[in-house]
């Protein structure tokens, strides 16, 4: 069933890319900068295992609809970094950047991906990193989840970003965890701030 349920997803960002080029729905933007919370620097990205995947760019975009929906104050500073590139690290290139905009905290998202030799069966992981604008570490995570070829994808990108999510809160308690503009298919069961 789950595997009807990428398809799906797929479909959807599909239709939403669609609607929002003719001009029917608007895009959210990649910054948000009205309102008293603290601004946050993102940058979301893929690992070179998942870069050619076809499901990858249906992840990409709903990790980044998940950033724009939780963080109140945002700039997404770049939605497709490679962060496997040596130019990132150390993480001076971030403070930099984060620094520049006026952020007060930096993100830092990937998914990746393993599949072992010889099954069928493969890995999604997402690694999650919070930082003070100055670089001080404030939380990192990385969750991996099993994935068969009948499991699917963004059940597993879904699971990711719960988990995420909550971690995010203990931190950041100005994130918010429920919202309106989540596409309906989407039910984590959080409840209002």
């Amino acid at each position: 069933m789950a595997m009807y349920f990428d398809v799906s997803v797929h479909k959807y960002y599909k239709a939403l890319q669609k609607a929002q080029d003719a001009g029917l729905i608007a895009k959210t933007p990649m910054q948000q900068l009205n309102g008293s919370e603290p601004l946050v620097a993102v940058w979301i990205g893929s690992s070179q295992a998942l870069e050619k995947r076809p499901y990858m760019p249906d992840i990409q975009s709903f990790l980044l609809s998940e950033y724009q929906n939780m963080l109140p104050r945002y700039i997404i500073m770049d939605d497709d970094i490679k962060l496997y590139r040596q130019e990132f690290y150390p993480l001076n290139y971030f403070i930099h950047e984060a620094q520049a905009v006026g952020a007060d905290y930096i993100i830092i998202a990937e998914m990746d991906g393993h599949q072992p030799r010889n099954s069928q069966n493969w890995y999604i992981n997402m690694n999650q990193s919070v930082f003070n604008a100055n670089g001080g570490l404030i939380n990192v995570i990385s969750i991996s989840k099993l994935v068969s070829p009948v499991s699917g994808n963004m059940h597993v990108a879904v699971y990711a970003v719960k988990e995420g999510r909550t971690q995010l809160k203990q931190y950041l308690p100005f994130i918010k965890t429920r919202y309106n503009k989540t596409p309906q298919w989407i039910s984590l069961g959080e409840v209002e701030n």
